[in-house]
């Protein structure tokens, strides 16, 4: 994933949209940013949930097949990219250059060209920006202009809202005490708690915040019995 400057982070602070700030974009739907990206898409836990609930199969099956794993270079928590293929660098979720969770493909995705980011004040609050270098054909021709609001509006963006917190939730509480541990401390058993608790103990048919509510309960217990670590989650508005 990349790694943000100093620069960059505080250029994007300095351009968070209010939403009624405008810019301008039309999807010529070229599928440029679904082949040879520069960047990976990074997958959060919602996004595995909701491209299991798409494809009608366990979030186990959306890893196993569709994705790429590690552990974070600074979180030292589980992270997965969109896998893409070796032939033509195209998103494994692709066919015939059609998404096929285009309903519900993360949200990432939806929200280019903007981007977006989470405080790390406990708040939970999302804020958003316009990326300085997305897709110029999106620039050219007849080019629509759209408020920060419609263009939420427009993907449904607002109705995650609570699951993109519950995921900031469970995500940052287990990455704020594996981030100060040394990564070769982090073992297999550890890994696999994680990865159980982040992505793959989630019944699809239930509520999300519910999972992630059931495996924050779920691995603050068992962090402490098998390595007496007492992991502390702020509450963020779920």
């Amino acid at each position: 994933m990349p790694q943000w400057s100093q620069d960059d982070i505080k250029r994007i602070m300095n351009s968070f949209m209010k939403p009624e700030d405008t810019f301008k974009f039309s999807c010529t739907m070229c599928g440029d940013c679904c082949r040879k990206r520069s960047e990976p898409i990074l997958l959060t836990g919602l996004d595995v949930f909701r491209i299991a609930q798409a494809l009608e199969v366990k979030p186990t099956e959306v890893l196993e097949k569709y994705t790429r794993g590690y552990l974070g270079d600074n979180s030292h928590i589980p992270v997965f990219v969109l896998k893409e293929r070796t032939g033509d660098g195209s998103c494994s979720l692709l066919r015939k250059g059609k998404c096929t969770v285009h309903q519900n493909k993360p949200v990432v995705c939806a929200l280019y060209p903007l981007g977006r980011v989470s405080m790390s004040d406990g708040s939970g609050k999302i804020e958003y920006f316009n990326q300085e270098h997305a897709c110029t054909k999106g620039l050219s021709g007849e080019v629509q202009e759209w408020t920060l609001k419609a263009w939420l509006e427009e993907f449904k963006i607002n109705d995650l809202d609570n699951q993109s917190k519950a995921w900031n939730k469970i995500a940052s509480g287990i990455a704020s005490t594996t981030c100060q541990m040394d990564k070769k401390d982090i073992s297999p058993l550890m890994t696999e708690i994680m990865l159980t608790a982040l992505y793959m103990a989630y019944d699809t048919s239930m509520s999300y915040e519910d999972c992630v509510e059931a495996n924050i309960h779920m691995i603050t217990e068992v962090f402490m019995i098998f390595f007496s670590i007492d992991l502390t989650f702020q509450q963020q508005g779920v």
